[in-house]
């Protein structure tokens, strides 16, 4: 202790304070590619920033995701048989805010408390996805009322144009000689969907759109 005294002059240890530590490197072991089930160790140089722990040069913080948090996530989607709709992994991830609305209510309720290199499958049922199949949004339209050209069959597709100008495809479910059935639901209502997420980070303000850490 006294040759400790030495080197630091007049400090006594009781005079010293805590370290402060301003950069540091996390190492995290990520599913980077969950469609090849590949798995790596990643160091990521981490600096402190007015309190928050950041991603070096990539404008993310390290901390779990909150609500109203920036997030960005990969992702793959798939149905219960295991047929793959969707796969953020061919290019940006997916970037949005926790707690808007933009996503549904499944996939965001995933997504809180995750933090940097986290992964974790979920399947989101019907009631947090794109709801229940609805048989009231069924309609039945006469056939005089589609335009010519129109092929009339089962699973055949027709675009409808609701009067505020948004316009949707969807399908036909019936046909009799009178009259067609089509179906405007959601294409996934009723459906439960499993996803893969991989999480990015939370996104500073100052990030731009596209860097990665």
């Amino acid at each position: 202790m006294s040759a400790f005294r030495e080197v630091i002059g007049e400090l006594t240890v009781s005079d010293l304070a805590e370290p402060v530590i301003t950069e540091a490197t996390a190492t995290i072991l990520a599913e980077i590619s969950p469609q090849d089930k590949e798995s790596e160790s990643i160091e990521i140089p981490l600096v402190k920033e007015e309190g928050d722990w950041k991603l070096a040069g990539g404008g993310l913080s390290d901390r779990p995701a909150e609500d109203g948090d920036v997030v960005r996530v990969h992702y793959i989607l798939t149905l219960e048989d295991g047929t793959e709709l969707e796969s953020s992994w061919d290019g940006d991830p997916l970037e949005f805010t926790l707690g808007d609305g933009q996503m549904i209510t499944g996939f965001e309720n995933a997504v809180y408390g995750m933090k940097t290199g986290e992964t974790k499958t979920v399947t989101i049922p019907p009631e947090d996805a794109y709801g229940l199949h609805d048989e009231e949004l069924l309609r039945e339209v006469d056939r005089e009322d589609l335009p010519a050209g129109v092929l009339l069959e089962v699973g055949a597709y027709v675009t409808i144009t609701y009067s505020n100008g948004t316009s949707q495809n969807v399908p036909i479910v019936e046909v009799t000689e009178t009259t067609v059935t089509l179906d405007t639901n959601h294409p996934l209502a009723g459906k439960a969907l499993t996803f893969e997420i991989m999480f990015v980070g939370v996104v500073s303000p100052l990030a731009p759109r596209g860097t990665l850490p």
